[in-house]
């Protein structure tokens, strides 16, 4: 079935995720940590383009952003040999971003979990998941996956958190330790 709305783990079936799906979905640990324990270190995240943009609409209202606020985007993704598993889409207002002494500012290849999962004033609030196209993960339309998407508040303002779990990584993916 697919879900093309967000929606809250309360506001889905359990019958919505196979197994391996409830196990790592719903997860609000660190995934950074996670996929380092799951592959041994192996995992690897690949940043793939960092702009100041608008964000997109549903982004902007996510954030509670005016229209014409720009938000710094970063994309990339988890791959482990040589698989993308994971989309993501960090999008943080620049206003976060350009706070003096800001840890968000130089991430480089660093996954922004490093930083939010190890600072005592970050909020990470509940997850809403829906299902997307492949063609919305940048691949084909033959399979639908899903997607999760979090905000955090850190350091007293919100940031966005998307991420896309494609099928290679729940027919290869070890169960979460």
């Amino acid at each position: 079935m697919k879900y093309t709305q967000w929606h809250t783990v309360d506001q889905l079936p359990a019958s919505a995720w196979s197994a391996i799906e409830r196990t790592w979905l719903p997860y609000s640990g660190s995934l950074t940590e996670a996929l380092d324990s799951a592959t041994e270190h192996q995992a690897q995240l690949v940043i793939l383009r960092e702009s100041q943009e608008t964000p997109q609409t549903e982004e902007r209202i996510a954030l509670k952003l005016p229209s014409d606020t720009k938000a710094y985007v970063r994309e990339g993704g988890w791959y482990y040999q040589d698989t993308l598993w994971i989309a993501t889409r960090v999008v943080i207002p620049v206003s976060l971003l350009n706070k003096p002494g800001s840890p968000l500012k130089d991430l480089g290849q660093r996954p922004i979990g490093k930083v939010l999962f190890t600072n005592p004033n970050t909020t990470r609030y509940p997850f809403e998941f829906k299902t997307v196209t492949r063609e919305d993960s940048g691949k084909d339309k033959s399979s639908i996956t899903w997607a999760r998407r979090s905000l955090f508040s850190f350091e007293g303002e919100l940031l966005l958190v998307n991420e896309i779990f494609l099928p290679t990584f729940f027919t290869k993916a070890p169960a979460l330790p």
